[in-house]
């Protein structure tokens, strides 16, 4: 077992965040470099993180306008599923 964790996380090591966000937004590689940027003791910067993908989000047509909980997000236009795999939750 512990041979197959160390494999698994020589893999993890290995893969690059471009080729691991290929065909992502670019916010998703922003994000994953920036938490291998911090160091063990840093706290991240929430608020940074969190405007970045609400950002994101906005700008790929999604609204939270009616106060509901952050995990039941409604499009802004009711015409259907138009997200492409590259828009949150699309993935």
């Amino acid at each position: 077992a512990t041979k197959k964790y160390k494999l698994i996380m020589e893999k993890k090591q290995s893969i690059t965040i471009p080729a691991l966000c290929q065909g992502c937004p670019s916010q998703f590689a922003e994000y994953l470099a920036y938490c291998r940027s911090l160091k063990f003791e840093a706290k991240p910067n929430i608020a940074y993180l969190r405007g970045m993908f609400r950002d994101l989000f906005r700008s790929q047509g999604y609204t939270n306008n009616d106060s509901t909980l952050d995990w039941d997000w409604n499009r802004l236009e009711s015409g259907g599923d138009n997200r492409g795999g590259a828009a949150p939750g699309g993935y």
